[in-house]
């Protein structure tokens, strides 16, 4: 047997993508649950080995979707490096609240607080997807407002982040229409504040 032969045909990115967008759909319209690979299946034209062979669990394909949507969009600007904090908390102003009012994020965020337990799956994937980059992005703004001496080099930047999130996410739960991205953004501006990083709007 040829090289050629074992490493079999190419995948195609037009399938992959396939997959991956019915995929999100499915998860957005009805909670992982509703996610099956013979769903995906009929809905995409996809077959269902063929699907199995590039993700074997859900999880992994809910975290793939999300990643092959956000492709294009860097965790942070280009020029993130060279900005100050407040150019960079303006960005993580303007670009919080669009992440927190998508329908992945409402969904996902929506579900492990219905079944926080049962729902080991969905944590992995909302950890992955959306805390750990946005952990992460939170900490180097923090890092900024520490080289410019505007909080002190001791704040506990993981708890000012728990506090922030943790209120952002009862919020979005408590209203169901989710607010606006202008009414969470005020709402944000405030919670930043209190916590010591005024934006100086």
């Amino acid at each position: 047997m040829t090289d050629k032969a074992r490493r079999g045909r190419p995948r195609n990115p037009a399938v992959d993508r396939a997959i991956l967008d019915m995929a999100l759909t499915l998860f957005i319209e009805g909670g992982l649950d509703n996610v099956s690979y013979d769903q995906i299946s009929r809905r995409s034209g996809v077959s269902r080995a063929a699907i199995y062979r590039r993700w074997a669990s859900r999880p992994q394909l809910l975290v793939a979707a999300i990643e092959a949507r956000t492709a294009d969009d860097d965790a942070s600007p280009p020029d993130w490096a060279e900005r100050d904090f407040r150019a960079r908390l303006d960005w993580f102003i303007l670009q919080t609240p669009k992440l927190m009012l998508s329908p992945f994020y409402r969904r996902l965020a929506g579900e492990i607080i219905a079944q926080p337990q049962a729902r080991a799956d969905l944590t992995f994937l909302f950890n992955e997807t959306i805390a750990r980059p946005q952990r992460l992005i939170f900490a180097r703004l923090m890092q900024a407002a520490i080289t410019e001496d505007i909080i002190d080099e001791a704040a506990p930047a993981d708890l000012i982040y728990d506090m922030l999130y943790g209120a952002l996410l009862n919020r979005l739960v408590s209203h169901t229409d989710g607010g606006g991205e202008d009414e969470v953004r005020r709402y944000l501006v405030g919670l930043l504040a209190t916590l010591g990083l005024k934006t100086g709007n």
